[in-house]
């Protein structure tokens, strides 16, 4: 293990301070720990649950490269080093107290529907009953029970396919923008994209503090992208 591999798969930047780091990997804990309890299958829960050992495997590597744990530079409700446990969870940052994003339905002949994405990993997939999906989509064959992946983390917006986290990919995978390839592996989302799943197709808003109603009315009267057609052959 190394502190690049670290890095990388928490999407920093490589300047990122022992402190940052340290942070990054508690709140990604926390996050995926909420996750477990509502994994809508139980192959995604171990998937979950082998991320949280990552990261706490992390953590032990970054205290002994330290040798002593300076104290952060963030402030945090805490008395002493000992609470940077696993159980310990940092304040959340300002991102956390609202929906730093959303993905508008905007599908022809649908109603257009706002899905709101938080923190850490939003799951979606074909909305079935008993699954907890932060994006549920209903009425679409060519969904799959878990399709895929948008992990937020500050200002970076991560699509990829449910593939990506190590389980069987989707069978009909996603599209961006129209294009008529698959996604392969991770891409970073900007505001306006149009993600395509099954026929379903959203289009990706950031939230700068605007209402979410006239997002929803801004998205519903622009032009639909061009919908990419499966091919189930």
């Amino acid at each position: 293990m190394t502190r690049n591999e670290i890095i990388d798969f928490l999407s920093l930047a490589p300047n990122t301070t022992d402190d940052e780091l340290l942070k990054a990997i508690l709140e990604k804990e926390s996050y995926f720990k909420s996750l477990v309890s509502n994994a809508p299958t139980n192959l995604l829960k171990k998937v979950y649950e082998k991320n949280i050992d990552k990261l706490k495997e992390f953590q032990v590597f970054i205290d002994n490269s330290r040798q002593k744990l300076e104290k952060p530079a963030i402030q945090l409700d805490i008395n002493s080093q000992e609470n940077s446990s696993p159980d310990f969870t940092i304040s959340t940052a300002p991102t956390l107290k609202y929906e730093p994003a959303w993905l508008i339905r905007h599908t022809e002949n649908s109603s257009t529907i706002s899905f709101a994405l938080t923190e850490g990993i939003n799951t979606i997939g074909r909305l079935i009953e008993g699954c907890t999906l932060n994006v549920g989509i209903e009425k679409d064959m060519f969904v799959s029970r878990q399709h895929a992946i948008i992990e937020i983390i500050q200002d970076n917006y991560i699509l990829y396919d449910i593939g990506e986290m190590g389980v069987k990919s989707s069978k009909n995978g996603v599209f961006v923008n129209g294009s008529e390839k698959r996604l392969k592996g991770k891409y970073l989302l900007k505001e306006g994209d149009t993600i395509q799943f099954g026929n379903t197709k959203f289009v990706f808003k950031i939230n700068t503090q605007r209402n979410i109603a006239d997002v929803v009315n801004e998205v519903s009267h622009s032009d639909y992208m061009r919908t990419v057609v499966i091919n189930i052959l």
